[in-house]
């Protein structure tokens, strides 16, 4: 086998899969999407602004001759039934961070390569470096382009998270595998909020998974919308047809417990989770909201005890919680926590969940 072959045949030893090569050239065409999103006000979320630093990878590694892409699957599965209070994290987000199992599987490809090719460089990177990944994988063959811009194995396949690794020395290229998905439609219809407002077209800014990130509140819109999701949606991967799914349920958490966690306790049970990256203030919140959305009244002593904390931010989603769920109990906490408030936005909350 040459280079390359081998190399493939290492990536599926590592439990890379798919795994396809591009050339370290320029995405003209996505540079150029990038700049008019930045324009319109939509950038994308947690991105560097520079377009050009996204789109060509000379410019993170000017070495960069070729790029080898690959896919680490995942398991899609659909979201449990609520039981009691419980909330649930997206598919891929509640078992070890796939950042730092891509980049332990990418050292593992890099180390190889280099006892392959000994005069041969390397530079990996995953989702949160600033290379456009989705391009350069489709570039490379990886999958063909969902409604829901996620990659997908064109004959169905497992849905996979990506990774890459920059080479200084030349491998053949692969060739893109068609366009496009089945375009049934399926993931547009299911999204929630309607952020993929068109084919192929995602709106970061209505999309749930992101919402489940940003700091601070959620517009009042989107809050009913999140149900019971504590970090991140998968609803458009479970619709799609072309994603295997797992035959087990979501993962599904204790509502009661997440709010409960102090720092060191939230970094034992989610430190090492690509649901942790965003801190303990963000999924408290949202499992805050996932209360008031399961409209238990058994929740109303657990965010009564919320409106103690120090962080606004969750006093403010457990009065909009109380509001939800309704009844005598949750509007008397209102009424007497109105009392002792004294941060303006809370206050702002009080006003609207009382009425």
């Amino acid at each position: 086998m040459g280079l390359k072959e081998r190399i493939v045949e290492k990536a599926g030893e590592l439990g890379l899969s798919p795994v396809g090569v591009t050339e370290a050239r320029p995405l003209p065409a996505e540079r150029e999407m990038l700049s008019a999103l930045e324009r319109a006000g939509e950038p994308i979320p947690f991105t560097p602004a520079d377009a050009a630093l996204r789109t060509d990878p000379r410019r993170v590694w000017p070495e960069a001759r070729t790029i080898i892409m690959v896919g680490l699957p995942f398991a899609v599965a659909s979201p449990p039934e609520p039981r009691g209070l419980t909330g649930y994290l997206a598919s891929g987000t509640e078992g070890p961070d796939y950042h730092l199992v891509l980049r332990e599987k990418l050292t593992a490809l890099d180390a190889f390569i280099r006892a392959e090719a000994p005069k041969s460089a390397c530079y990996s990177f995953v989702d949160t470096g600033p290379l456009i990944e989705r391009p350069l994988a489709w570039r490379a063959g990886l999958g063909v382009w969902g409604e829901n811009t996620f990659l997908l194995s064109p004959k169905g396949g497992p849905a996979f998270f990506l990774g890459g690794l920059m080479l200084n020395i030349p491998l053949e290229p692969d060739e893109p595998r068609g366009n496009f998905c089945l375009r049934c439609g399926r993931c547009r219809a299911a999204c929630p909020t309607g952020a993929i407002s068109r084919p192929f077209h995602l709106q970061p800014g209505s999309c749930l998974s992101y919402l489940t990130q940003i700091k601070g509140e959620v517009p009042h819109a989107f809050r009913p919308l999140l149900g019971n999701r504590v970090y991140g949606c998968d609803t458009c991967l479970v619709a799609c047809p072309l994603v295997r799914k797992s035959p087990r349920a979501g993962a599904e958490v204790d509502l009661s417990e997440v709010l409960s966690l102090n720092r060191a306790g939230f970094l034992a049970r989610f430190g090492r989770t690509a649901a942790g990256w965003r801190g303990r203030t963000v999924l408290q919140r949202n499992a805050a909201y996932a209360l008031g959305n399961l409209g238990d009244p058994a929740a109303v002593p657990i965010l009564t005890g919320l409106l103690n904390d120090p962080r606004p931010v969750l006093r403010a989603a457990a009065v909009w919680s109380l509001g939800r769920i309704g009844g005598v109990a949750a509007r008397q906490v209102l009424e007497r926590h109105r009392e002792r408030e004294t941060d303006e936005e809370v206050r702002k909350e009080l006003a609207l969940a009382l009425t």
